[in-house]
């Protein structure tokens, strides 16, 4: 989803500056980790712990690597993980009880974005959970950016549904 806003912007970009000689070349990368130690820097605080967990891990991978935290002196928790494993990440924190008072959940807005598609019993494992996403008023012009995006976005993309533009997205229209 977003390489095709950071391409329909650079077509937009150089449509109106067709003079230009140079034009960008993009090498994508997952870059998560270094923007969150970033973040935490700059309010003066750190990042002590780093888990990982693959999209594919079982149940029982997933409680391993709660209860290896719940033996750590970590009591906030910021989630960024894929949709599929989020639901079933959940789930299982709830499970080993790790939704009581003393732990801080907070997610990233690319998870907060998939909430509304979530099935109930998903939400009803989150309860507690923070979730932060920044609010942008609706103008003319990121209405208009909106339909042009969902109109290129769906025939790249036919097979998919109720696609809808995201924060990062509109960012990067703004860049």
């Amino acid at each position: 989803m977003w390489w095709s806003c950071i391409n329909m912007s650079l077509s937009d970009f150089y449509t109106t500056h067709s003079h230009y000689k140079t034009r960008l070349e993009l090498h994508p990368r997952d870059s998560i980790r270094d923007v969150l130690g970033a973040a935490a820097a700059a309010i003066g605080t750190r990042v002590s712990y780093w888990s990982a967990i693959s999209p594919l891990a079982s149940d029982e991978q997933i409680e391993e690597e709660l209860y290896k935290l719940m033996t750590m002196e970590v009591t906030v928790f910021i989630v960024h993980l894929f949709p599929s494993l989020g639901s079933r990440f959940f789930t299982k924190v709830k499970q080993v009880g790790m939704l009581t008072e003393g732990y801080v959940w907070i997610l990233t807005d690319g998870m907060v974005d998939l909430l509304s598609a979530s099935d109930p019993s998903v939400l009803d494992s989150m309860q507690g959970v923070l979730g932060v996403k920044p609010y942008v008023p609706n103008t003319i012009e990121i209405e208009n950016f909106r339909v042009q995006w969902k109109k290129n976005f769906y025939r790249d993309n036919p097979d998919m549904v109720d696609a809808e533009l995201s924060i990062n997205g509109l960012w990067l229209m703004m860049l």
